[in-house]
């Protein structure tokens, strides 16, 4: 008996690995982005310091942030309305990808004018004077290039072309903007935002060009309407801009109370806690998807058991490495440079949220495609303004180290809060994988 079952386990690994192959080749893609994310950031570290860290991080937060403002939840939306042509068997009409595009950019065109007209006294309020000149250049075209990068991104996981999508998203650009770094001639931290706005403009024209062989023109395409699109993007546009205002915001804080090289030390212990989204979002992003396709199909129970697997495997995949990092935080800083084992406090009080978050958050993600959007701005809205409320004094108080304390706090509240919506308002129990019955509301 005990030989039949050994034998026998090596066919259920594999048939395993095949079951999750698209989603652990999307992770392994997200893992390799983040390799050479950390790669700039060690790069920056070493060679220039916690202040120049901090010069790196308030930019292109900054642009990042705001691409985000521009997209919403539309590539949310995206991923949900698109998918139904893999379903029903047809391409994408092309002139709906376009409109969607159109959208997004003229959100993110309408941010760069304010950030033309006022943006450098929001770079001067966060970064004392000390930013590099042309900061608000590097700022506008981050804006935009990230705002396309997620659309098409989105576009192309509702495709089920997750490799590609993994690639737009988050390879492309540290890959391009390490090339660009050593074979321009470009130094200093100056030198290396140049470089990453370009970066990320290149990777914009090859999402733009992938996600164009999934369409086609004529009656046979897929339509999808503006209407459609923005019943699930307007509520979750909040759910969107929290997801990343704590750390921007968090960011902005500490710099602007502490000092440009506290927010360096802040941005990296964060970046090294970010590292767990690698599973998050490498994973979700096909599980989006299929939960999308399920949804479509009135499937709760198959909604259900989806949500199960993906806590599961990102459960069994996150906890061991969160737990090396919590125990070696202060060698893993040094690996940046001695100045930020510092750090270690703030990267051991991030792990805590980002594993509530990595574990947890597809609920949050069922809610958004079974149209409950609703609950996912509610919940959203009031960890914003706890944020807002609480940073200024968490940092006044405890410097770093509260604002990651306060920002670790609300994100194991919002994904606990979202678990138990998704129970008790969708039917839908994440943690067992049982569809257990509808309540109104």
């Amino acid at each position: 008996m005990i030989g039949a079952a050994a034998a026998a386990l090596p066919a259920r690994v594999i048939d395993a690995l095949r079951h999750h192959a698209s989603a652990l080749a999307s992770i392994g893609l997200r893992g390799i982005g983040v390799i050479a994310a950390f790669a700039v950031t060690i790069i920056i570290g070493r060679w220039y310091g916690p202040h120049a860290s901090g010069q790196y991080a308030i930019v292109i937060q900054t642009g990042t942030f705001l691409s985000i403002v521009a997209v919403g939840g539309m590539d949310m939306a995206v991923t949900r309305e698109f998918s139904r042509s893999v379903v029903e068997g047809v391409r994408l009409s092309r002139s709906a990808l376009l409109r969607v595009t159109g959208q997004a950019m003229a959100v993110a065109l309408l941010l760069i004018v304010v950030l033309i007209a006022g943006g450098g006294h929001l770079l001067r309020l966060m970064g004392r004077d000390t930013l590099p000149d042309g900061a608000v250049g590097v700022v506008c075209l981050v804006l935009a290039a990230r705002a396309l990068t997620r659309i098409t991104a989105a576009i192309l996981r509702s495709q089920r072309d997750h490799a590609l999508a993994q690639a737009v998203e988050s390879l492309l650009i540290p890959v391009l903007t390490i090339a660009l770094f050593f074979v321009f001639p470009v130094s200093g931290v100056n030198g290396i935002l140049w470089a990453t706005a370009a970066a990320g403009v290149l990777a914009a024209a090859i999402g733009i060009a992938a996600t164009l062989r999934h369409t086609g023109s004529g009656p046979d395409t897929l339509r999808v309407s503006g209407r459609a699109i923005y019943a699930t993007a307007i509520p979750l546009w909040g759910v969107a801009i929290t997801n990343s205002l704590g750390e921007w915001y968090g960011l902005a804080t500490v710099s602007a109370m502490g000092g440009v090289s506290d927010a360096g030390l802040f941005r990296v212990a964060a970046q090294f806690a970010g590292t767990i989204t690698i599973i998050t979002i490498g994973l979700f992003g096909p599980v989006s998807a299929h939960i999308s396709a399920a949804g479509h199909a009135r499937d709760s129970a198959e909604m259900a058991r989806l949500a199960r697997g993906a806590i599961r495997l990102s459960s069994l995949l996150i906890l061991p490495f969160a737990v090396l990092c919590f125990i070696f935080a202060p060698q893993l800083l040094r690996v940046v440079g001695p100045e930020f084992v510092a750090a270690a406090p703030v990267l051991r009080t991030m792990l805590v949220g980002q594993v509530a978050f990595s574990s947890l958050s597809v609920a949050g993600l069922v809610l958004a495609l079974t149209g409950r959007s609703k609950f996912n701005f509610t919940i959203s809205a009031i960890q914003v303004i706890v944020i807002l409320l609480g940073a200024p004094a968490a940092a006044a108080a405890y410097g770093a180290l509260g604002v990651s304390a306060l920002i670790s706090a609300t994100m194991v509240a919002v994904n606990v809060a979202f678990v138990l919506v998704a129970k008790y308002k969708a039917g839908i129990d994440v943690l067992r994988g049982r569809a257990i019955g509808e309540r109104q509301g």
